[in-house]
């Protein structure tokens, strides 16, 4: 099994990905760092899209990425039905990909949102939630979608 770690210009550089795929079990020679100028992910199994302040949002999360020729290659994957992971503005650009459905938009009051959250997860049924404190920082901070896809 092969796994791609997609990066753009201004983004994470990916190396927490390798981290804690490494930690699982994987080797480094499973795993690919791919940029966006990367043209086929055919050959591999799954793919990661890190976060980051992708073109630092002076656009629209995405907006740049899309038009990039590993675009291409990522709907081509995803359309095999193979998994996809976009971390932060990683997800932004599988919503601007379509491959999800909805957008961001700015936050309420217009400005960058940083600090910890707090969240609970459950990893494994058998086990407790584990709670995480993860920093974030964003500008495009609200996930949306139509009513239908809510299910309303």
């Amino acid at each position: 099994m092969r796994i791609a770690i997609i990066t753009f210009p201004g983004s994470a550089d990916g190396s927490d990905i390798l981290e804690a795929l490494l930690s699982v079990g994987f080797t480094e020679d499973q795993v690919a760092f791919k940029n966006e100028q990367t043209t086929s992910l055919e050959e591999f199994s799954g793919i990661f899209i890190p976060g980051g302040a992708v073109y630092a949002n002076a656009v629209r999360p995405g907006a740049v990425a899309k038009v990039a020729p590993v675009a291409r290659a990522i709907i081509a994957f995803s359309e095999s039905g193979k998994p996809i992971i976009g971390i932060g503005n990683g997800f932004q650009i599988l919503t601007e990909l379509a491959l999800l459905p909805g957008g961001f938009l700015k936050n309420k009051d217009l400005r960058t949102v940083n600090g910890i959250v707090t969240v609970s997860e459950t990893f494994n049924a058998d086990q407790p939630p584990k709670t995480l404190k993860l920093p974030i920082s964003h500008l495009y901070g609200q996930y949306h979608v139509d009513n239908k896809t809510l299910g309303d």
